[in-house]
């Protein structure tokens, strides 16, 4: 990685890592900004309002109902060990080892952020480690892939209220058939059996029939989702109360250091999207 340190446009050269750290982090910060017409500006009005009138949500069911200790268990039970800790230096295997009386401390914790409706600010903040794509100029901030550690805890609490809504989805039938991606018990390649059992199923009624499909390839898709209109489908597909009032929260203000060979660059902020890294955002992007 140590090409990008001689290179930021024709003859510029970067001294020290810190500036390569910041130059990329930069770059990342760029990469989640949206561009927005004045009305949009409705937009952003629906998504406060749709926030105001969930706030005095009341009804008992799985969105506002108090985590339990139950689901803290089970969430725990599937902490991969071995991944790497975000800015709470706090591993997998680390939290496995809690005894009950701090399980039940981190349950308290979980469910005042979940009637509150508000997480802990280092709980927004993560580590970014830029890692060169393969065959890629190593000058070039957009040959580097970011890999974003998160919170240990916060995605510990994301899998409990994940479980739930996916529940949710699933018994309401919010999920369509053929949506296979951040599916457990499906994988992307189940497309591709939809696809050519179609064709043969369509040649074989009526022969010599052509076949068009249209692929579709969103870059940066992640990046760039906007967090106003995912709340406000959130709230059409049927997820109220406490539930969609800590996803706002979780999307909103999320900030970003990046560590390049060892150093840090100045603290970053995410605009838009949802967040890499976090165990929650595939689910978001669903739907």
């Amino acid at each position: 990685m140590g090409r990008l340190l001689r290179q930021i446009g024709p003859q510029k050269r970067l001294p020290t890592l810190e500036q390569a750290a910041n130059l990329l982090a930069t770059h990342y910060e760029q990469a989640s900004k949206l561009s927005f017409q004045n009305s949009d500006k409705k937009q952003k009005k629906a998504c406060k309002q749709v926030l105001q009138q969930n706030k005095s949500y009341t009804q008992n069911d799985i969105f506002t109902d108090e985590l339990t200790l139950e689901e803290l268990e089970c969430a725990i039970q599937k902490l991969d060990p071995n991944k790497s800790p975000g800015i709470d230096l706090l591993f997998g295997s680390m939290i496995k080892h809690f005894g009950i009386c701090t399980r039940c401390t981190l349950l308290r914790i979980f469910n005042l952020s979940w009637k509150s409706g508000k997480l802990p600010t280092l709980w927004k903040k993560s580590i970014i480690i830029p890692i060169l794509k393969p065959g890629k100029d190593a000058a070039c901030c957009k040959s580097y892939h970011p890999i974003p550690l998160t919170s240990a805890l916060c995605k510990l609490m994301e899998r409990i209220i994940h479980a739930r809504i996916m529940r949710w989805l699933i018994e309401h039938n919010v999920i369509h058939f053929y949506q296979t991606a951040f599916r457990d018990g499906h994988i992307i390649v189940d497309q591709l059996f939809y696809l050519v059992q179609s064709v043969i199923d369509e040649s074989e009624e009526i022969p010599h029939k052509k076949t068009t499909a249209v692929f579709l390839d969103l870059s940066a898709a992640f990046d760039r989702v906007w967090r106003q209109k995912l709340i406000e489908v959130l709230h059409r597909l049927g997820i109220k109360g406490n539930s969609l009032l800590w996803i706002n929260d979780f999307l909103r203000h999320r900030k970003f250091v990046v560590r390049f060979n060892g150093r840090f660059s100045k603290s970053h902020r995410s605009w838009a999207g949802v967040p890499q890294g976090s165990f929650i955002s595939p689910l978001l992007f669903l739907m």
